[in-house]
């Protein structure tokens, strides 16, 4: 979840630093992003803007994502089906397509 108080590097600067991560390095981040995304997605938002600039690292292994301005209900993200969203990034719950298949 966003935490102001947070601190750490976005993984957009990390990519950019190191470069490809290492398969372990990148599944755990992942692991953990899905996590904070699976308790976002029960509280009924939709976070729309997930891209490396918005995730955030710390030093000891926790993942935050950092950019709610562009989230929405859940409810309310199916009823409009016209959102503006970056490029390349939209979640499946938006139209109708079950994320766990």
């Amino acid at each position: 979840m966003a935490d102001s108080e947070f601190n750490g590097r976005s993984l957009q600067e990390l990519l950019k630093k190191q470069g490809t991560l290492p398969p372990d390095q990148a599944l755990q981040i992942m692991d953990k992003l899905l996590e904070n995304l699976e308790s976002i997605h029960r509280s009924g938002t939709l976070v729309l803007d997930i891209r490396p600039c918005n995730i955030f690292l710390s030093e000891n292994g926790d993942v935050r994502i950092t950019d709610f301005n562009a989230s929405v209900s859940i409810e309310d993200a199916k009823k409009r089906r016209a959102l503006v969203m970056h490029p390349r990034y939209a979640p499946p719950e938006l139209y109708g397509i079950r994320a766990d298949l």
